[in-house]
C-alpha cells in the first residue's frame, strides 16, 4: 500500500512541476479539493472514542500522498519568485488568462465545487455559534440565511466575474441543499432509533447541550443536523438514545460517520472511567417516542 502512495505522491508532484505556469493555481485548486474533503471528514466534530486506527492511518495516507505535491509547489513557487525578480518581462507575457473554452469550463466547475465546500464550512460554523439558542430559532436563522444568499446578490447587483458567479452559484445551491438535507436528517435519525429498539422497549433521546450536558428531545427538528451536535467536550456525544430494558437503562450514541446509533456509549459508561461520567437521564422513555414528537414546537 505504501509503495502505491509513494508512486501517487511522485506522480502528483511531477504534474505540478511540469504544468505551465499560468495553470499552476488552477491545478492546485483541483488538488486541494480532495484534501479539504478529507480534512472535513477527519476534523468533523466526533466523540474521541470514535477515533480509531482509521483516524491515524487516514492522516498518514494523506500526508504521504501529498508530500510530493507540497515539495513541488514550493519548488515551483520559488521558481516563479525568481522569475519575478530577474525576468519581469516574461511574467508580464504569461499573465494573460487562457481563452481555451475547456479551461474556462473547468475553472467554472472548480469554482462551483469550492462554493459548495464553503457553504458546508459556513453551516459547520453556524451550527457551533447557534447551539446555545433554542432549536426552532436556529432553524429560523438558517431559513433566513438561505433567503439572504439568494436575494442579496440580485438586490445589490455586484458585477461578479465568471469565476465569482460560479463560486456564488455553488455556495447558494450548496447551502440550500445542505440545509434541506440537514432538516430531513431528523426523520432519518428517528427511524434509526426505532430500528435499534424492539417494540416492547421504551426509549427516549437526549441531545448535547451547549454547557457540556444534555437536554431532552422535545420536537422532531431537535434531531436535525443543524442542531444536533456536541459542544466540543471529549466526554459528550451528539445524542444519546436511552433504552429502558426493564432491569437497566442502555445508552446508544449517535454517529454521523456511521449514520446510526451505536453502543459505544454503553461500553464507555460501563467501564471504570466512563462510569464516573455517566450522564443523568433527562428524558422520559416511552413506547414510540419519536412518533409522538411534534415537528417544530413542543
Amino acid at each position: 500500500m505504501l509503495d502505491k502512495l509513494y508512486l501517487l505522491s511522485f506522480g502528483l508532484g511531477w504534474i505540478v512541476l511540469t504544468i505551465p505556469q499560468r495553470y499552476l493555481f488552477h491545478v492546485i485548486g483541483w488538488l486541494l479539493i480532495p484534501v479539504v474533503f478529507v480534512l472535513i471528514y477527519f476534523l468533523h466534530p466526533v466523540h474521541w472514542s470514535a477515533k480509531g486506527i482509521d483516524f491515524v492511518l487516514g492522516w498518514m495516507m494523506l500526508i504521504v500522498a501529498y508530500a510530493g505535491v507540497i515539495l513541488a509547489v514550493f519548488a515551483k513557487l520559488i521558481f516563479i519568485l525568481l522569475q519575478w525578480k530577474f525576468f519581469p518581462e516574461k511574467v508580464a507575457r504569461r499573465k494573460k488568462a487562457s481563452s481555451n473554452p475547456l479551461y474556462q469550463t473547468l475553472r467554472k466547475l472548480q469554482a462551483v465545487i469550492w462554493g459548495i465546500i464553503f457553504s458546508f464550512l459556513a453551516i459547520l460554523i453556524l451550527r457551533y455559534l447557534l447551539q446555545p439558542i433554542p432549536n426552532f430559532l436556529t432553524h429560523a436563522f438558517f431559513l433566513a440565511v438561505v433567503i439572504f444568499v439568494f436575494w442579496a446578490p440580485h438586490k445589490i447587483d455586484v458585477p461578479f466575474a465568471d469565476f465569482g458567479k460560479a463560486l456564488l452559484l455553488g455556495f447558494q445551491w450548496g447551502f440550500l441543499i445542505l440545509v434541506v438535507l440537514g432538516v430531513l436528517m431528523s426523520n432519518f435519525v428517528s427511524m434509526q432509533a426505532e430500528k435499534i429498539t424492539i417494540p416492547s422497549n421504551k426509549y427516549c433521546i437526549q441531545i448535547a447541550d451547549s454547557d457540556q450536558s444534555y437536554k431532552p428531545v422535545t420536537t422532531l427538528f431537535d434531531l436535525s443536523y443543524l442542531t444536533m451536535r456536541h459542544s466540543g467536550s471529549r466526554l459528550q456525544y451528539h445524542a444519546l438514545l436511552v433504552v429502558d430494558e426493564g432491569n437497566e437503562y442502555k445508552f446508544y450514541n449517535w454517529s454521523y460517520r456511521k449514520g446510526e446509533f451505536q453502543d459505544d456509549a454503553f461500553k464507555f459508561f460501563s467501564g471504570p472511567y466512563g462510569a464516573a461520567h455517566k450522564p443523568e437521564i433527562l428524558c422520559s422513555p416511552t413506547e414510540n417516542f419519536t412518533n409522538e414528537l411534534n415537528i417544530i414546537f413542543p
